[in-house]
């Protein structure tokens, strides 16, 4: 929700760039990215004020997800309240609304609050105090996920932990106890279902507070992507103050991708300000800067809120239906988005400098190391086989591949439509079965706009292959067919049925997995509703080659950069630590001694180590 307080401000915006991607793997990948974030919105289906909306009625506004928190004011009401919810879930997937559903403090009662401990800090941030309440949240969320297994696109863990406090909205829990709770529950949830889980939406405007989650978690960030609210903040930088007094959305989504090498997920967006003239552009305006800007790596940003009936003034209508000036703004931009072909960026708006290499700097994140980063590899920052929607942009916002994925691997297309590839996980020199191509089909023109996902699988040199088996999970059930057609025709295809929701790998080797398939979306590229088909195509592929390739940690690339930037030795001292901390950038000068200091300029600062031992920085 929007906060009444001032946030603070974001801090200036760097990453350390060390390499680019070539020109022809950009242009490749490029040309496969959809250009678009997707519009959702925040409903609250037990406000009766318009909370819940009809489907029908979302559809009209040109909404694509929906995003509502999992509401259980008691235990012994679960069930009722499961039930509840499902019908909720269902009606919208029936229309072809993803939902993405919040479990927080309202999903599972019983939270430790600073009232019960007389706003003792100390007291209330120990672990000891929130440890029964995490066991059972973990609970709760494993319960959830299995019970929506299938249906719910996204879960969100948390929401606004970094909110300071205040009386009606309470919803802190500091980094030492949002850590060890995304943890688990993430743990908990990829224990029952291959669902996307992300954070909480971040609402402090600090970029650096995840930071001290993954510290708390063990140097992991548990989430497939992180979530931002973006408040306070105007949609371009020549907007009027009353838009937002505390910079620009875009630059600071901007720099939690440049941190965390992680999607964006945009999970509520919008003003505070009822003016007419500001609820009137303010949507429009704010998804299309974030889809100039950021479109790679920002999926689906969600407007907050529906109803008036849910917080005034921010509803798209009011407590009686009627819609709102911002409703019309939101309609403008989901219905153009909904128009555009795959492959094509919306039309500008007149902000030219917004798509300029230093607005994007730092977002071709393959190979680029964080001189304040915690963790080297990336399992150790929670890269978990999937991709979420990410994808790299260049500084000219061109796309690159996400890292171990193909050019024939279209992530965002598929993500938007809910599917993604998971790849197996195998060791060098293992045969195994590699998805080489994998897109949603163009209705219609491709495979007489049927229903079905076809698939295809090659050898090592790209034959085609005939009796070999796939597997087909439809709906939690294990199926086989083998894929057995003519050469002027895909080896097998499968039937995927309205509410059904299929993945499919091979059999007899490992194998990659292609997911949620489904038909639930509406009608797209000039096919009908419900026509969607997919083309899959495996190949037999040695992972890796024959011997693995030895891995070279972040300590080692920040000691071997240092000494060509610096012209120093890399010394991991209280100086250095000090840098990294307050996120200064990459060293610029060597260190020195001057006078009884000793003082080294980083990008964004000098740091001095006084005669008595403190160290501090100063600006340039």
């Amino acid at each position: 929700m929007i906060s009444v307080h001032s946030l603070s401000s974001i801090h200036p915006q760097e990453t350390a760039q060390l390499m680019q991607p070539s020109v022809a793997t950009m242009a490749q990948s490029a040309a496969a990215m959809a250009l678009r974030v997707q519009p959702g919105v925040n409903i609250d289906p037990k406000n009766p004020w318009q909370g819940n909306p009809n489907p029908a009625h979302l559809l009209d506004a040109g909404v694509r997800w929906v995003r509502f928190v999992f509401k259980n004011k008691a235990d012994e009401e679960l069930e009722n309240d499961f039930n509840f919810f499902e019908t909720v879930v269902d009606q919208l997937r029936q229309v072809g609304i993803d939902v993405l559903m919040v479990i927080n403090n309202e999903s599972c009662p019983g939270r430790p609050t600073w009232h019960e401990h007389n706003r003792d800090r100390a007291a209330w941030q120990r672990l000891s105090v929130w440890q029964p309440y995490l066991d059972k949240f973990t609970a709760r969320c494993r319960t959830i996920a299995a019970r929506f297994e299938g249906r719910v696109a996204v879960f969100q863990i948390w929401n606004e932990p970094d909110h300071p406090p205040m009386d009606g909205y309470d919803p802190t829990a500091d980094p030492q106890i949002y850590g060890p709770m995304l943890r688990m529950a993430y743990q908990a949830i990829k224990g029952v279902s291959d669902v996307t889980v992300i954070t909480a939406g971040f609402v402090s405007g600090n970029p650096d507070w995840p930071r001290e989650v993954i510290a708390a978690s063990g140097g992991v960030l548990y989430a497939d992507a992180i979530a931002v609210h973006p408040y306070v903040k105007r949609p371009h930088p020549e907007d009027h103050p009353k838009w937002g007094n505390t910079g620009v959305q875009y630059e600071l989504l901007q720099q939690y991708l440049s941190r965390y090498a992680k999607p964006i997920w945009v999970t509520e967006l919008g003003t505070h300000n009822a003016d007419p003239e500001v609820q009137g552009n303010f949507p429009r305006r704010a998804f299309e800067a974030i889809n100039e800007t950021l479109r790679r790596n920002v999926p689906v940003a969600f407007w907050f809120c529906w109803s008036n009936g849910m917080v005034k003034p921010h509803g798209m209508v009011q407590e009686n239906g009627a819609p709102t000036h911002s409703y019309v703004s939101f309609q403008a931009y989901a219905k153009q988005a909904a128009a555009a072909p795959v492959g094509t960026a919306l039309p500008a708006t007149g902000m030219a400098a917004m798509a300029s290499p230093a607005a994007l700097e730092g977002s071709s994140l393959t190979a680029t190391v964080m001189w304040g980063a915690a963790a080297g590899n990336s399992a150790a920052n929670g890269n978990v086989a999937r991709y979420s929607g990410w994808s790299g942009t260049q500084d000219d916002g061109q796309a690159q591949v996400p890292p171990s994925a193909d050019a024939g691997i279209n992530q965002a297309d598929l993500m938007a439509f809910g599917a993604q590839v998971r790849r197996a996980q195998v060791t060098p020199g293992t045969l195994y079965w590699k998805i080489v191509e994998a897109r949603h089909a163009s209705p219609n023109t491709e495979f007489g706009g049927d229903q079905h996902v076809y698939v295809e699988a090659v050898d090592e040199n790209g034959h085609k292959l005939r009796q070999i088996t796939m597997q087909v999970i439809e709906n939690g059930v294990v199926k086989h067919k083998t894929l057995d057609k003519h050469t002027n025709q895909p080896g097998a295809d499968w039937p995927i049925w309205q509410g059904s929701r299929v993945s499919v790998s091979m059999t007899d080797l490992p194998s990659d997995e292609v997911q949620g398939l489904h038909t639930n979306h509406p009608a797209y590229k000039g096919g009908d509703f419900h026509h969607h088909a997919w083309y899959v195509v495996f190949q037999k592929t040695v992972a890796g080659g024959s011997v693995a390739q030895p891995s070279t940690s972040t300590d080692e690339i920040r000691r071997q950069l240092w000494s060509q930037l610096a012209q120093t030795p890399f010394q991991e001292d209280g100086l250095v630590e000090h840098a990294r901390r307050h996120d200064l950038g990459a060293p610029v000068t060597p260190r020195q001694t001057i006078g009884a200091i000793v003082a080294q300029g980083f990008a964004r600062g000098i740091v001095i180590i006084q005669a008595d031992g403190v160290i501090e920085h100063i600006s340039w």
